[in-house]
C-alpha cells in the first residue's frame, strides 16, 4: 500500500498526540513538546496519511558526535494498529533517511528495543544494520541544581524530542560524568538525562550516580556519506 508522506505542520499536533497515546498509552504525552519539536530547525517530523487522515509518523533530528560527525537520529516511529504491516513504517523510515541525507548527516541511526521485532524488520528492510552487541539504556530525572561539576570531560549532547527535552551522555562513562549530566539537567530544567551504556563498567557507574536501567537496545545504523561514522 502506498501512503502519502509529507512534512508535519503545527496543525497536526493533536493528531500526533493521539497516535502517541494510542501506541504508548503508559507514556506521558505533552502537546508543548510536540509543538516545540515541529518548530525546531534541527527536526524533521513526517506523517503518513490515508485519504487525508494521519495514521503514522516518524520524528528525526540532527546530533553532533564527540568527534564532530553529524548523525541523523530516527528517534520516534509510530503507526496506528490497523495500518501496521502494510508498509507505512517502512515508507516513513525511508523518507526520514532521505531527509537526513539531504541535511548533510554522515550516518542515520535508530535505537531499537532488543525485543521489538516489528521495528527490527522495518529498519532491516530500509538498509540499516544492527550493531551486534546490545546496550542498556539508563535514565535519570536529574540531580540537585547548583551541585558541583566534577567532570569537565563529559560529552553531553542536548536533545529535543516529541517526548522530552534532555541531555545525553556519550564517550566518557565515569561516575563523575554521569553526575555532571544530572547537574546540567537540573540547572537547565530539562526533563531527563540519559545514556546508552556500552558495558557493565559503565552501567555500574550509572547506577552509582542514581541512573535507572529501562531496557536493552541495539543501534541500527546506515551510512549516508562516503565515510561511515560509528554508531
Amino acid at each position: 500500500m502506498v501512503f502519502d508522506i509529507r512534512r508535519a505542520i503545527i496543525q497536526d499536533v493533536e493528531a500526533l498526540l493521539a497516535i502517541k497515546q494510542a501506541v504508548w498509552p503508559d507514556e506521558a504525552a505533552n502537546l508543548d513538546h510536540i509543538r516545540a519539536a515541529l518548530g525546531d530547525a534541527a527536526h524533521v517530523t513526517l506523517v503518513a496519511e490515508v485519504n487525508g487522515r494521519i495514521i503514522g509518523f516518524v520524528d528525526s533530528f540532527i546530533t553532533t558526535a564527540y568527534g564532530g560527525a553529524r548523525r541523523w537520529e530516527v528517534d520516534l516511529l509510530a503507526v496506528q494498529s490497523d495500518y501496521r504491516g502494510q508498509g507505512a513504517a517502512r515508507q516513513l523510515v525511508m523518507a526520514a533517511t532521505r531527509a537526513g541525507c539531504e541535511r548533510g548527516a554522515e550516518l542515520a541511526r535508530a535505537l531499537v528495543a532488543a525485543d521489538n521485532q516489528a521495528s527490527r524488520r522495518v529498519f532491516a528492510g530500509c538498509g540499516y544494520t544492527c550493531e551486534n552487541r546490545a546496550r542498556s539504556l539508563y535514565l535519570s530525572s536529574g540531580g540537585a541544581a547548583g551541585s558541583p561539576h566534577p567532570s569537565d570531560d563529559a560529552c553531553l549532547i542536548p536533545v529535543r524530542t516529541l517526548n522530552y527535552n534532555g541531555v545525553w551522555l556519550e564517550e566518557v562513562y565515569t561516575t563523575a560524568a554521569f553526575r555532571r549530566a544530572q547537574s546540567v539537567c537540573a540547572e537547565q530544567k530539562l526533563d531527563l538525562a540519559g545514556a546508552v551504556v556500552p558495558d557493565e563498567w559503565a552501567a555500574e557507574n550509572a547506577r552509582k550516580a542514581g541512573f535507572v536501567p529501562v531496557g536493552d537496545y541495539h543501534w541500527w545504523c546506515v551510512s549516508l556519506g562516503a565515510a561511515p561514522a560509528p554508531c
